[in-house]
């Protein structure tokens, strides 16, 4: 009976590789999820937020959205608001937009009052419509504050409870779509750069 040798070497070696690969897995991901955030955070403010609101600060939304990155034992990442301001929420999801001290929300009459890269110039709010319009020009009713022009008189600011603030932003849709497609197409690359720190 003829003995066959096997030499095991060879076989040592390409579970080694293997292992190796596995062992290597969470920081080929990590590296993979954050790569695909930051550009997803790039076409959200370059793309998404430009196409879909008239934007009056072109640093707002670069300023608003950080990200929380991934890490080989926490293989999550997060793209959030780090300013709170501008309603985002309300933009990616729609919402009823209440009155935080008064009763009611002042709403800017768009014809009337028109807005800056930084919102209402301070002349045109209300507050200094009322302070600054004669007496005899002005009438605040429930419906609004009216002042007086060219011998008529136009509404400044309407008066409401709540205002609907629907959906009009695809953050999350955004979010998915560039994050998918962008893990998809890193992999490769990602494990070839692991590969080539392999002992």
């Amino acid at each position: 009976m003829k003995i066959v040798e096997i030499d095991p070497t060879p076989w040592v070696k390409t579970c080694e590789r293997l292992l190796y690969r596995i062992d290597q897995l969470p920081y080929v991901f990590s590296e993979l999820i954050n790569t695909a955030a930051f550009n997803t955070r790039r076409v959200l403010v370059e793309s998404t937020w430009p196409t879909h609101v008239t934007v009056r600060n072109t640093n707002f939304l670069s300023a608003s959205l950080r990200v929380d990155k991934a890490t080989k034992t926490n293989l999550t990442v997060r793209i959030y608001d780090a300013l709170n301001r501008g309603h985002l929420q309300q933009h990616a999801v729609g919402g009823i937009v209440t009155p935080r001290s008064s009763r009611q929300l002042s709403i800017p009459n768009p014809r009337e009052i028109r807005r800056g890269a930084h919102g209402v110039p301070q002349r045109s709010k209300l507050e200094s419509i009322v302070r600054s319009t004669p007496r005899r020009a002005l009438r605040i009713t429930d419906r609004g504050v009216f002042a007086g022009q060219a011998g008529r008189l136009h509404l400044k600011y309407s008066f409401k409870p709540s205002v609907q603030l629907p959906a009009s932003v695809p953050f999350y849709e955004t979010f998915q779509d560039v994050m998918r497609r962008d893990m998809a197409a890193g992999f490769t690359d990602q494990m070839r750069k692991a590969m080539q720190t392999a002992r």
